[in-house]
């Protein structure tokens, strides 16, 4: 079993920035459960920047309702148990999970994740021309969420929301194994 996870956090540092909004979708290599999908926005402990609320469009207001992440740990941790994490570029997710756990319960967390991201970048690299090869050419391809689910003509979703995220990453997941693994 696989499960998508997404944050939208503060910034981009996960030793200054905080967790904003966090989504995640079990799926499979076959199907996606989105009864079974949760989100949630939670209380960070750093101030929301006007860039951060402009990128994912959490505010003040809502983040003045959430709870703080420690509210939501035990049930995010047990969402995450047992199952494969996937990602689109691990450095967020891993480490802002890493830190926020070190903060509140004095220890981090390591586990393993699948990247969409670096196995687009694997992917592109290897369909490069024999051609490109030889002459060293390295073709510029985006390797943004939106612009690899487009390869795969998967459909355009708004960007920056936690749960949105996390499942056009399910879903890329699901298109790379078809369209360039076997099945088994």
């Amino acid at each position: 079993p696989l499960v998508a996870l997404d944050f939208e956090t503060t910034g981009l540092n996960s030793l200054q920035d905080e967790i904003v909004s966090i989504g995640l979708v079990p799926f499979t290599a076959q199907r996606i459960y989105c009864r079974q999908a949760k989100h949630w926005v939670v209380n960070p402990a750093s101030q929301l920047t006007e860039d951060s609320i402009v990128i994912h469009q959490i505010t003040h207001s809502d983040i003045g309702r959430a709870p703080d992440l420690q509210d939501v740990l035990s049930a995010l941790l047990h969402e995450l148990a047992g199952k494969v994490v996937v990602v689109h570029y691990r450095a967020i997710e891993r480490d802002f999970l890493y830190q926020a756990l070190l903060q509140r319960l004095g220890e981090g967390i390591q586990f393993p994740v699948i990247d969409t991201m670096a196995l687009e970048k694997t992917i592109v690299s290897r369909q490069r021309s024999l051609k490109d090869k030889f002459f060293g050419f390295t073709p510029r391809q985006s390797l943004r969420l939106p612009d690899a689910r487009q390869r795969y003509n998967l459909p355009a979703y708004k960007l920056h929301h936690a749960m949105t995220d996390a499942l056009a990453t399910a879903e890329l997941l699901q298109a790379q194994l078809a369209y360039h693994f076997r099945q088994n």
